[in-house]
């Protein structure tokens, strides 16, 4: 390569790039650099030379997983098999592989632009009722092998768990969930999502000649696929993808100084609304303009609606069955107890591609369904 070039994406491992680094430039400089936001910056010494990287791969655009459906469902048996050949009288593994991308905007620029791509397999193993846990990249045979002695060791000095023990079959098929994966995730030109950024940020500031400004547009996209299997015989796997973004932006009146977020969520950059996006951050800094913090009392209140979702999540994770088992939830010893009003109903809703985190398996290898809380 003779010219500069642009637009590429690099792929590898960095341990990998590290140990192929054969020729550091001589032009090291320190300059005088900003660290911060929101108008708060401090000056910081940065600077670097030019860095050689020996048979690093390199890509224009797109992409898809680094490993196929059936590679990772290979990879995942064949680290169950590692597992209980290393001593686990039982063991699940799950495995994965996806591509991301992520965008950073401020002020009309892109700030920072990120796209990688990684794998890996999980290993859990069980002796007894003794777990052990070990995570690694290499899907190799002996990558694997090593991983499963990593996995099969911690198991050996774990403490017992009495609530302690690999999932059994569900018998439930894994469900078809069309929706889960749009391939125009792959497809969409870096400048494409850039430019969504940008329009995002246009609005917001659009919005209310009192939004002086944001903080900055992210944007982030991923698109991957995620494997099972355990020795009592689940397996199964699913490709998934998913774009979301998020702003902060900022009202100004007289002194006072309000922020507002505006967030969207789809299964690729085209489900993504920058007016809506926009819209929301750019009117809730506004509408934000002379609230004042209410005197200390008891008295009704009304959520909005990202305020009932950190509600409802805290509540959620409470009902964690680690958690309850070990007696550490308030809602432990309470099972089969009514304590919510009746007009509140929380439950795991599955099976639906609209949701963020929805998947056709659960990481314990039992096929989605709904959970009532």
């Amino acid at each position: 390569m003779t010219k500069p070039c642009r637009g590429a994406t690099l792929i590898g491992n960095c341990l990998q790039a590290l140990a192929r680094i054969d020729a550091v430039g001589s032009d090291f400089e320190m300059k005088t650099g900003f660290c911060g936001k929101a108008g708060q910056t401090a000056p910081v010494g940065t600077g670097q030379g030019h860095v050689r990287i020996r048979g690093i791969n390199r890509r224009w655009h797109g992409g898809m997983s680094p490993h196929s459906p059936a590679e990772l469902e290979e990879a995942a048996r064949r680290a169950v098999e590692a597992a209980t050949a290393a001593g686990a009288t039982d063991a699940e593994a799950w495995s994965e592989g996806s591509r991301s991308r992520e965008v950073r905007v401020h002020a009309g620029e892109v700030e920072s632009l990120t796209e990688a791509s990684g794998r890996g397999v999980g290993i859990r193993a069980w002796i007894g009722q003794r777990t052990g846990y070990a995570y690694g990249t290499d899907l190799s045979d002996a990558g694997l092998a090593e991983l499963a002695e990593a996995a099969a060791g911690a198991a050996r000095v774990a403490d017992e768990d009495e609530n302690s023990s690999a999932p059994d079959p569900s018998g439930d098929p894994v469900p078809e969930i069309e929706g889960l994966r749009d391939d125009s995730v792959a497809e969409t030109e870096t400048a494409e999502v850039i430019d969504l950024a940008k329009r995002i940020e246009r609005v917001a500031i659009d919005r209310d000649k009192r939004v002086s400004g944001v903080e900055e547009v992210v944007y982030v996209d991923e698109d991957g696929d995620a494997a099972i299997a355990t020795s009592r015989g689940v397996s199964g796997s699913f490709g998934v993808s998913t774009a979301y973004s998020f702003l902060q932006a900022m009202a100004t009146q007289d002194s006072e100084v309000q922020t507002g977020l505006g967030f969207g969520v789809g299964r690729s950059p085209q489900a993504l609304e920058a007016e809506e996006i926009g819209a929301e951050a750019g009117d809730e800094a506004s509408s934000m303009l002379g609230a004042v913090k209410p005197e200390s009392r008891s008295c009704p209140v009304v959520l909005s609606e990202r305020v009932t979702a950190s509600f409802a999540g805290f509540i959620g994770g409470a009902l964690c069955a680690d958690d309850v088992q070990r007696g550490r939830s308030p809602f432990a010893d309470r099972l089969g107890d009514e304590l919510a009003a009746i007009a509140y109903v929380l439950g795991g809703r599955r099976n639906r591609p609209g949701r963020p985190r929805q998947r056709a398996i659960r990481r314990r290898g039992h096929a989605a369904r709904a959970d009532p809380l």
